[in-house]
């Protein structure tokens, strides 16, 4: 029979209570909720699968936080904003070395990604200085307790959040600072394009609220906390800021989130991972996007490929490379064929769920003419399933014309400029 030590960590074959899957995760890593957050099948193939292994991406980058930690340290004792590039690297082969490095936590990074690594570890030392003296805590876990009630019961639930911060700095007089070292190739893109500034990645959100809640838990004194995403490649920065006023609703949806976590652990190992078997277990269901791209085991996914989100390892993105490339080439073709066509007679229906749509000559705003796809004017129709009166149908109709006549004004405007 196994230990209580060896059910740690680990979905039961068989439903259990809430309190035993409690006992079985007595405390709840935020990566791991994030995981669950934005898939509870991912989550699943994480708890089964990940222990004991991480990529070559992952392994480097886990070196890279090692060696950071140990420059910002060497920068503190020495109380210096900055480190020589040559004593970056010489921590870095001692990293790279892992002699003082428990064997459960030792990454292998192959050759290829040495050179990288290596460039990383320049980049920072030389492009980057730190106010060491304002800095708390560095590769530093902090854990705070969490409630939710049990509706049937009332019973008060405590639960425990746990998360590792790469670097904790101070901002005088009542804000702390939490840096999160990222070694990935690209900055995020900005989602809002009404934002005045880019916003940060993906998995961003989620440390943030994660963050906001530990340090203010931590350190009565802070009123407000910034996740400040550090991408190293770029020396660039991307924050995002939670103050202690939004602190009672963050808690309170961490909370629910590690209620539905708890009930999915007790409902144990679906007997296997088809859709309907998922759809009958009620929990471990898989919800595709673009957390896709970062999962454990997409390959066990039960979804269709067409329904999944980014690639998630390299075979999967080549095959995807190639099928843009087959697709290009394809449209290519066809737009090469069909232009002459539509020069000649006009524009020419396009099947579009969402109402009509036409291929062909198009005359812009600025008085010039291009072949695409479009919606024209003035053939916005009323529902067939429902009589609309003449008088609000052609106010309709008028409204959208002016709005996408203010638009194209617009965009001329823009062009001007």
């Amino acid at each position: 029979m196994a230990t209580e030590k060896g059910l740690r960590g680990t979905v039961p074959d068989r439903p259990i209570s809430e309190a035993e899957a409690r006992e079985r995760f007595p405390r709840l890593r935020q990566s791991l909720l994030a995981t669950f957050d934005d898939c509870e099948l991912s989550a699943l193939f994480s708890l089964r699968y990940e222990n004991g292994w991480s990529t070559h991406p992952q392994a480097r980058g886990t070196i890279f936080h090692r060696v950071a930690a140990e420059c910002l340290r060497q920068m503190k004792i020495n109380d210096s904003e900055q480190i020589p590039v040559g004593a970056a690297l010489e921590i870095l082969e001692d990293k790279i070395r892992q002699r003082d490095v428990p064997p459960e936590d030792r990454v292998r990074v192959p050759l290829r990604e040495l050179r990288q690594l290596e460039k990383d570890v320049r980049i920072f030392a030389a492009n980057n200085t730190f106010s060491v003296r304002n800095i708390l805590h560095m590769e530093r876990r902090l854990e705070t307790t969490l409630t939710y009630n049990i509706p049937e019961t009332g019973e008060r639930i405590e639960r425990v959040l746990s998360g590792q911060l790469d670097l904790l700095i101070a901002r005088p007089p009542d804000e702390a600072v939490v840096v999160d070292w990222k070694t990935g190739w690209t900055l995020p893109p900005k989602r809002d394009e009404d934002a005045e500034e880019p916003g940060i990645s993906y998995h961003g959100y989620f440390q943030q609220q994660a963050y906001a809640i530990l340090v203010m838990d931590n350190f009565p004194a802070v009123n407000a906390v910034t996740l400040r995403e550090f991408y190293v490649r770029r020396t660039k920065a991307r924050p995002a800021r939670l103050t202690r006023a939004e602190l009672p609703k963050v808690k309170h949806r961490m909370a629910l989130l590690m209620e539905a976590f708890d009930m999915a652990v007790a409902s144990g190992n679906p007997k296997n991972l088809r859709l309907e078997t998922l759809e009958e277990h009620g929990h471990w269901k898989p919800s595709p996007g673009h957390h896709c791209g970062y999962c454990t085991a997409s390959a066990r996914c039960p979804l269709d490929d067409l329904y999944k989100g980014s690639a998630s390892n390299e075979e999967e993105a080549s095959r995807l490379a190639a099928t843009r490339q087959v697709a290009m080439s394809v449209a290519k073709m066809a737009k090469k064929r069909l232009d002459p066509w539509v020069e000649e007679r006009g524009p020419v229906e396009v099947a579009y769920s969402k109402g009509r749509r036409v291929y062909g000559p198009r005359t812009l705003s600025t008085g010039g003419v291009r072949i695409e796809e479009y919606t024209p004017h003035g053939t916005d129709r009323p529902s067939t399933k429902e009589v609309v009166p003449q008088n609000l149908a052609s106010a309709m109709k008028a409204s959208v014309e002016d709005a996408r006549r203010e638009r194209d004004e617009a965009k001329a405007r823009r062009r001007a400029a």
